[in-house]
């Protein structure tokens, strides 16, 4: 081939690629392609991640940052010892998750927080593509120190809820004056008078075990072992505590008790009950507006000795109430505004890793 004819040739090639090179300029490599994308996820997913960050650090400053009624020393069982403290992490942390308690977790998840700050924002490099899986597998795992092995807030709940029936009921049973004897019993054989004992009120029985069967008029060599003129008692309707209004009627009532016996002082009965109303329809937490506003009276006011085990009695079913509460507005993990757009913004660098760094070469 002459010079000429090669000339031509490089001439005609140089015309077919002419159109090629503006595209193949404007294709992107993969590292690019994905470096564009953690900008947009910065400006996104990460921007929102910041916003929860400032909130959940901050909590809530209108609430007490502590019990508004300690509860009282007393033996308590294990799913209710987790209840409380788990109620403890949250009065601390003012509304706060429990993880937000402790010092560790707070270094964690603000660590991997930055450490996400300063990945979205780093320099266009040919490796950028690389290593990504198992770069979030580790964000992942010391998030999971955090957020990770929360404890089932149903249990919690429904172990505390027990206990504060039981509370609200020991209150007003010491609220309760005492009877006083009418007469004095005959003189019986004791084995027959426990056997004529009849089941008392509000006992939690299982009739597959009692052995009282309160049913039948069957008789043994020792008597009846019922009344058989009698009625069977009727079981104590739970105490309602699921809402917020139920806890306020239990509080409530618990007023109306201690008003009865003189242990509130300082405001009206009236007084007391505009309060409880405007609790209920301004405050975002009504059950420890009404307790914070209901405590000075109780502190303040003065009774007989003999009024030490009711205002005892009082005292531990507010404060079991007011645990109650906590647990009852406790965020589950899976929605915790933070650990949730952490997780979004993980989502995001994998679906942007899919998506761009899909080179062969």
């Amino acid at each position: 081939m002459t010079i000429s004819a090669r000339v031509l040739a490089v001439a005609a090639l140089s015309a077919l690629l002419a159109p090629l090179a503006p595209a193949a300029a404007a294709d992107a490599s993969c590292p690019e392609r994905y470096h564009a994308a953690l900008s947009s996820i910065g400006d996104d997913e990460y921007a929102a991640l910041k916003a929860a960050r400032t909130v959940a650090f901050k909590g809530d400053g209108a609430m007490p940052g502590a019990f508004v009624f300690p509860p009282p020393s007393r033996p308590r069982s294990r799913e209710e010892m987790t209840a409380l403290k788990e109620a403890s992490g949250l009065a601390r942390g003012r509304g706060r998750p429990s993880w937000q308690a402790s010092a560790d977790s707070r270094w964690l998840a603000d660590r991997v927080t930055t450490e996400l700050g300063d990945y979205l924002s780093q320099e266009k490099t040919p490796f950028l593509c690389g290593g990504v899986g198992e770069y979030l597998a580790v964000l992942r795992a010391q998030i999971a120190r955090v957020g990770g092995g929360a404890t089932d807030g149903g249990a919690l709940v429904a172990a505390q809820m027990a206990a504060t029936r039981q509370a609200i009921r020991a209150a007003h049973a010491a609220a309760r004056p005492a009877p006083l004897p009418r007469y004095a019993p005959p003189l019986r054989n004791l084995l027959l008078s426990i056997v004529d004992f009849r089941p008392a009120r509000g006992l939690e029985r299982d009739p597959a075990i009692d052995p009282m069967q309160t049913h039948s008029s069957e008789k043994d060599i020792q008597g009846p072992r019922i009344d058989p003129d009698l009625p069977p008692l009727a079981m104590t309707a739970p105490i309602p505590l699921d809402t917020d209004a139920d806890r306020l009627a239990a509080i409530d009532g618990l007023l109306e008790l201690a008003q009865q016996r003189e242990l509130v002082a300082g405001q009206a009965e009236e007084d007391m009950g505009d309060a409880g109303e405007e609790a209920e329809s301004a405050q975002p937490r009504p059950v420890l507006t009404r307790l914070a506003a209901l405590q000075p009276t109780i502190a303040a006011a003065t009774g007989p000795a003999s009024d030490a085990q009711t205002r005892r009695a009082l005292v531990a079913a507010l404060s079991a109430i007011e645990v109650l509460d906590y647990l009852a507005h406790r965020p589950a993990s899976g929605e915790d505004p933070m650990l949730a757009a952490m997780e979004r913004t993980f989502a995001a660098i994998e679906a942007a890793h899919e998506r761009s760094c899909d080179c062969r070469d």
